[in-house]
């Protein structure tokens, strides 16, 4: 149930028409060309919104468009251009030459941030130079923060100048500034290089560092950044053995990480800590430690709650069965499932079932079903369960196993038999990485004939993958390429533009001119409230910065779709996640919508929309537990916790959303009907010579008002455009026509960046399941 607030509230500068022409073409990821009269415009809010939309459709051919906005005599155009130049693939040039004039700080912080995303090696020599300058009023901390953070940022790219050793010496010289955010920012590049051969002066270094900090989340990346020194051990141990017994969780957690990559046994110290974040994060742990071990550590776990009932409706999850899961999992080693006697014996002797498959039998919990399931290894049995086993959530993970495999090609094949639509949807993922020429015409088949939308997508990514590079692909393609581009999916739009450059066709998206967005709608969006077993969760939402993405979670929640559904995804010190109706993660509404990246980061409480490939949105989110300056300029945050952090630091895998309330302001009509009305009765108060109430009476010497003035609104404002502000009613009108271009993008849209933290981590991707 929506709750309609009548209260003052900032609504968006630009005419609603305008914004929803910008809108329309953005999110069509339309040729640049659409977007040119809007770049153009003479009121620079406009030209710093074309900016955006044109970042947002991702495609070298916006540099040319990008180029004006970038050198505009406006500030706030030339912010949102460098941010847009983040978004733009071969845009570092641009980059570069906006760097070496550019004056103020705050459209050099986005060009520093545009160069993180799109330099290459050249480039952390130019960021290294912004480390070694003094903070001064002409170099705040906050740019130097950013560059610092670029030169990480770099590194999760492979750019290998990122991992020299003076590049980390540098960033440990950092650790002395006064400014936490440059000690922020040289921790987080820190943890992402994760330095292994070091001189032995520099690693002690790099630990005292990370023992001495005094800023929690600067000294959890510090942690993390020690992970893989070499020769190193006694050293990590002392600081692994100090760090395990901070008071903050986050600390604790980076500690279970780290020391575990670096052997420390101290580790297993933790499986008991009286936070759930942290017990988790060490169960999770425990997966890379010698087997004999990781059973005797893991199976009593394991034995205390794999019996326990999952949580019925409005219940909260058992923490002792949530543990049991996680535990299970983290036995994910062949030798320990051997079918052998002296295996079978082990595990009892640590309190296991003696076989794997009992934990897979259907009178177990399901939870502990999926868990067993993702850790099997038997080919035969996965394959029966991916294809015929009646729960959707044991079929998606048998089936996502499989693929995992050695023989993942070979299996494909046969996934392609089942009967659930999602298990097709994971085969066409896996063959995007793994093509095979075999699947061809099952996959054109998929586009003629499919009714499912992510099936669609997926199969038009496949061929894409399939044919790139070859130029040519099955003739009946052509015919089915326009269709794509013209779909309202996004992500069908974005497959078949995939699928058009593979086959030489053009990639240019069908702007249907009468489509509506309803912005007018949007706009009366403030906020929303999560109701969960814990309590109340009470977000601030941003339909300014991403309409879309907000009008979606709104139309959802108020039709119930949310509620019942569980937070499917816990991942601790990272991210909760949730609305996925079949709590696997492969679950959505049944259509995808456009990305909107916002220059928002991803602070404590930034919630964003889960994606699995560029503009597949749809009802699945999340809301981040810590910093993660990773994710920044990838997803789209289209939200921000205001009460209730606390309630999702105590969620576990399973737990419910029980309902959410969208809290709106009232509609424009009605705002400005209340404005007259109550002009109407002061008027008719000051006609009737009736004071205010509470107000003293006017001085003597005040001038007479006299009857026939009118004190209501102005007859000639009222006339005026809704979007035209007092100050600017005298001024000419500009009128934007729409236009169609026959223009066409000619290259290539990015391919999704890796967010990963690390190849081994977990905790790296809000949309990886």
């Amino acid at each position: 149930m929506s709750l309609l607030l009548l209260i003052p509230v900032a609504f968006a500068a630009l005419p609603i028409e305008v914004e929803s022409d910008i809108v329309r073409f953005e999110s069509a990821r339309a040729a640049p060309a659409h977007l040119i009269p809007f770049a153009n415009h003479t009121d620079h809010e406009v030209r710093a919104r074309a900016a955006v939309a044109l970042g947002r459709l991702r495609t070298p051919s916006a540099i040319h468009a990008l180029g004006p906005l970038a050198a505009d005599p406006d500030v706030e155009v030339r912010v949102a251009a460098a941010f847009a130049l983040s978004q733009t693939p071969g845009s570092r040039w641009l980059t570069r030459q906006r760097l070496q004039v550019e004056r103020d700080t705050a459209v050099r912080k986005q060009l520093l941030f545009a160069l993180g995303l799109q330099g290459v090696d050249n480039d952390v020599a130019l960021l290294m130079e912004s480390l070694a300058q003094p903070l001064s009023h002409s170099h705040p901390g906050d740019e130097v923060a950013i560059a610092t953070q670029a030169i990480g940022r770099l590194a999760m790219r492979g750019m290998r100048q990122a991992h020299t050793q003076d590049v980390v010496r540098r960033l440990i010289e950092q650790h002395r500034r006064l400014d936490v955010r440059v000690r922020r920012a040289a921790a987080f590049s820190l943890a992402r290089i994760t330095p292994m051969h070091l001189p032995p002066e520099l690693a002690m270094a790099l630990i005292e560092a990370a023992r001495d900090e005094s800023d929690a989340t600067a000294q959890a990346w510090l942690v993390r950044a020690t992970a893989k020194l070499q020769n190193m051990h006694t050293e990590l141990s002392t600081l692994y053995t100090r760090t395990a017994k901070d008071p903050d969780p986050s600390v604790r957690i980076a500690t279970v990480r780290a020391g575990v990559d670096a052997g420390w046994t101290g580790a297993a110290s933790l499986l008991h800590d009286d936070d759930p974040e942290v017990r988790l994060a060490a169960i999770a742990g425990m997966s890379p430690v010698e087997p004999k071990v990781a059973m005797s550590l893991l199976g009593p776990i394991v034995q205390a709650g794999a019996n326990i009932a999952p949580p019925k409706a409005g219940e909260s999850m058992d923490p002792r069965l949530a543990s049991a899961v996680a535990a299970l999992k983290a036995l994910d080693r062949p030798e320990i499932w051997f079918e052998s006697e002296s295996a079978r014996y082990d595990r009892v002797q640590v309190g296991l079932d003696p076989s794997l498959s009992q934990y897979m039998a259907e009178d177990r919990s399901i939870p502990i079903r999926v868990a067993a399931v993702s850790i099997a290894s038997d080919p035969t049995t996965l394959m029966g369960l991916a294809l015929g086993d009646p729960l959707r959530r044991i079929r998606t993970t048998a089936a996502t196993r499989l693929l995992d495999g050695p023989a993942g090609g070979y299996r494909a094949l046969s996934l392609l038999n089942s009967t659930d639509v999602m298990v097709h949807v994971a085969v066409c993922e896996y063959l995007i990485s793994h093509p095979n020429p075999k699947t061809e015409d099952t996959l054109v088949a998929i586009l003629k004939g499919s009714e499912s939308r992510d099936l669609v997508r997926s199969a038009a990514h496949a061929l894409a993958r399939l044919y790139q590079g070859r130029r040519r692909g099955n003739p009946s393609l052509a015919a089915i390429v326009p269709g794509l581009l013209a779909h309202e999916d996004a992500g069908i739009r974005g497959g078949g533009a995939a699928l058009a450059r593979s086959l030489g066709l053009s990639d240019a998206a069908k702007v249907d001119p009468a489509a509506e967005i309803p912005l007018a709608d949007v706009h009366t969006i403030r906020g929303a409230v999560v109701e969960t077993s814990f309590g109340p969760i009470v977000f601030q939402l941003f339909p300014e910065d991403a309409p879309l993405n907000v009008w979606n979670f709104a139309k959802l929640a108020e039709s119930g779709f949310y509620d019942g559904l569980s937070f499917h995804r816990v991942v601790p010190d990272f991210v909760v996640q949730g609305g996925d109706p079949r709590g696997d993660g492969w679950g959505g509404p049944g259509y995808t919508i456009p990305d909107e990246v916002t220059q928002r980061s991803h602070t404590v409480g930034a919630l964003g929309m889960a994606l699995s490939g560029p503009d597949t949105g749809g009802s699945q989110w999340y809301v981040t537990l810590s910093p993660q300056p990773h994710l920044d300029g990838q997803y789209t945050i289209f939200g921000q916790v205001t009460q209730g952090q606390h309630v999702l630091q105590s969620m576990l895998p399973g737990d419910e959303i029980r309902s959410i309330r969208v809290e709106r302001v009232a509609p424009l009509s009605e705002r400005r009907a209340a404005e007259r009305l109550a002009g109407n009765e002061s008027y008719t108060r000051l006609k009737n010579n009736t004071p205010p109430k509470k107000r003293r009476p006017r001085p003597a010497a005040t001038k007479e008002i006299k009857e026939d003035e009118d004190l209501a609104v102005d007859p000639d404002l009222d006339d005026a455009p809704d979007y035209l502000a007092p100050k600017e009613k005298d001024a000419p009108l500009i009128q934007t026509e729409r236009v169609e271009f026959d223009a066409e993008d000619e290259q290539e849209a990015p391919a999704e960046e890796d967010t990963d933290e690390d190849s081994t981590d977990e905790d790296t991707d809000p949309d990886d399941d």
